[in-house]
């Protein structure tokens, strides 16, 4: 492995990497070929080598994470009642889709719901509602 100040980072990527391909039910090599087109990205990984920029953003995407770079993110706690609207409005709103979203498109739906949702909650759930229904791909 390589000795560098990136190497606490990398290895927490890595365990994201990993946790994702459980998830996903994929193997390393599966995703490594659909990010870059080559088996060995993840095993290049596990051995401590570090990918380019491009094809560590190809294979988040392979594996629907998302690839930040940035200043420090809000971490403010959630308000729960907050996320439990959101959460519910999403799942209303996706209840009649015969076809799941996944998991990470569902994910930013629920986030959008969230941040739309403000003090007074319940009057923009109808909002929230359409929006989900919409993303959902429901024309109605």
């Amino acid at each position: 492995m390589y000795d560098s100040p990136t190497m606490g980072t990398m290895e927490r990527v890595l365990q994201e990497i990993e946790r994702a391909l459980r998830a996903r039910h994929m193997s390393a090599r599966q995703a490594s070929i659909e990010a870059v087109g080559n088996a060995e990205l993840v095993k290049r990984l596990r051995r401590g080598e570090v990918p380019t920029v491009e094809r560590l953003a190809a294979l988040c995407e392979v594996l629907e994470l998302e690839f930040y770079i940035g200043p420090p993110r809000d971490s403010a706690p959630v308000d729960e009642d907050r996320l439990g609207l959101a959460v519910e409005t999403a799942v209303l709103a996706l209840r009649e889709r015969a076809e799941a979203l996944r998991p990470g498109d569902l994910a930013r739906l629920v986030v959008a719901a969230y941040a739309l949702i403000g003090a007074e909650g319940p009057a923009n759930a109808e909002r929230v509602h359409d929006l989900i229904r919409i993303a959902a791909g429901d024309r109605e």
